[in-house]
C-alpha cells in the first residue's frame, strides 16, 4: 500500500511541477503582453506621435516605428524624428532614431543612430524612412557623413552605400544622396 501511494504522490508531484512550470511561462508571456500593451497605449494616447509606420518581429521580439514630434515649420519645411523601439522592454527604450528635415521634396537625414551597433537597426530604419520618401513623393535622400562617428568613417560610408547612396564630398566634408523614382515617375 505505501508502494501504491508512493507512485501516486511522484506521479502527482511530477504533473504538479509540470504545471508550475507551465503556469510560469504563461505568467511570463502575460507579463510581456501586458507591457507590450501598456507601451503601445502610451503612443496612441501622445500627441506627438504623428505616424505609425510598422510593427514587426526580429528573432521573436516585437518593435514599432513611428513618426514623432511632426512640425511643420513653413510653407515646405517639416522637421519629424522616426523611432524604433522594442515593444517588449519595459523601459521603452529607443532602439533607432532619425532626426529628419524635408524641404523642396529633399529629406535630409541629420542624424540616424542605432543604440546598439552592427544589429540591423540603423538599416532597417533607414529602409522605413526610405519608404516613407517614396510614399509621400518625395525626390531624394540626402545627408552629410559625421566623420566623428563611435561606428568609424568607413563603416558609416558603407552603410550608406550599401543602402544605394552615392558618396560625395560637399563644403562641409563627406555626404551622401540618393535619387529616388516615385510611383508618379515611373
Amino acid at each position: 500500500m505505501y508502494r501504491k501511494l508512493k507512485l501516486q504522490v511522484d506521479f502527482l508531484t511530477k504533473h504538479y511541477t509540470e504545471v508550475c512550470e507551465e503556469l510560469g511561462k504563461c505568467r511570463s508571456e502575460k507579463n510581456k503582453l501586458e507591457v507590450m500593451y501598456e507601451n503601445l497605449l502610451s503612443l496612441a494616447f501622445n500627441d506627438m506621435v504623428h505616424k505609425l509606420l510598422a510593427l514587426f518581429t526580429i528573432k521573436d521580439e516585437p518593435y514599432i516605428v513611428y513618426i514623432y514630434n511632426f512640425i511643420h515649420n513653413g510653407d515646405c519645411k517639416f522637421d519629424m524624428e522616426f523611432i524604433m523601439k522594442r515593444l517588449s522592454s519595459p523601459i521603452f527604450e529607443k532602439t533607432a532614431y532619425a532626426d529628419i528635415e524635408i524641404k523642396n521634396n529633399c529629406l535630409k537625414i541629420i542624424n540616424i543612430d542605432a543604440c546598439v551597433f552592427r544589429c540591423g537597426f540603423g538599416g532597417k530604419l533607414f529602409d522605413y524612412i526610405e519608404q516613407y520618401a517614396r510614399s509621400n513623393e518625395i525626390l531624394s535622400l540626402r545627408g552629410d557623413i559625421y566623420e566623428g562617428t563611435p561606428i568609424g568613417l568607413d563603416n558609416l560610408i558603407r552603410f550608406y552605400q550599401k543602402h544605394g547612396c552615392e558618396i560625395y564630398k560637399n563644403k562641409f566634408g563627406p555626404a551622401f544622396k540618393k535619387q529616388l523614382n516615385t510611383a508618379k515617375e515611373s
